[in-house]
């Protein structure tokens, strides 16, 4: 868990700000709500890449296990209906004569796959499909199959909040730990968070950036301007 607290205070102090309001609480939250989903979209890329990377997951990781319609769709009406956390699909195994990785495909590969030979979806070779269509899941071989859906859910919204104290001069603002919420993720990727905040409040940290990911074993290009 990464303290929001300790990523406001430790900002205050890369941007040299202090306390003179360089940024606000809304614009922290605003950049923490699309640096909390940026992280959680590179590692859902890199999922089966890095033990690291699936590691730092491990809280947003979820296992859904049921069996398809009679026509093949995953989900009777669609995923977010069926799951309302849904964010991202990880992994799709299916309980043939034994628990089997399915392949996915694009729509425009259907037809493709459908009329290959050594591609089609082969029950008897433990080899399915699967695409997404009409905000579902379509299965091939189109039947009734159990299966084991592996998928990453969406963050608790991470961020500060402030209240008023005050003593015999003043009043001032303190961190309100009721309604603070904190970062869902491991204390290992605060570093990775602390620079994309900096990035999204325009001070580059591409090196910084480029360092954090390879730690996690990411093979994530960074631009670098060449002169």
């Amino acid at each position: 868990m990464i303290l929001v607290k300790t990523l406001w205070d430790r900002l205050k102090v890369l941007t040299k700000a202090g306390t003179s309001g360089y940024f606000t609480a809304e614009e922290f939250n605003s950049n923490l709500y699309s640096v909390q989903y940026t992280v959680l979209s590179i590692l859902c890329d890199n999922y089966e890449n890095s033990q690291k990377v699936s590691d730092a997951l491990i809280n947003h990781i979820k296992t859904y296990t049921g069996s398809t319609t009679a026509a093949g769709k995953m989900f009777a009406v669609s995923i977010e209906q069926s799951l309302s956390n849904y964010y991202r699909t990880l992994a799709l195994n299916f309980s043939g004569s034994e628990l089997s990785p399915s392949k996915k495909i694009a729509v425009n590969e259907v037809g493709m796959y459908s009329t290959s030979p050594i591609r089609k979806a082969d029950l008897t070779k433990n080899r399915t499909l699967y695409y997404f269509v009409d905000n579902n899941i379509q299965t091939l071989p189109k039947q009734s199959l159990p299966f084991s859906f592996i998928y990453c859910v969406k963050p608790a919204l991470a961020k500060i909040a402030f209240t008023t104290a005050e003593d015999e001069d003043n009043d001032y603002l303190v961190v309100d730990n009721t309604n603070t919420v904190n970062i869902d993720f491991p204390e290992g990727l605060f570093n990775l968070f602390a620079y994309l905040m900096l990035e999204s409040m325009g001070i580059e940290q591409k090196e910084s950036l480029a360092s954090e990911y390879a730690q996690l074993g990411i093979n994530r290009t960074i631009q670098t301007d060449i002169k």
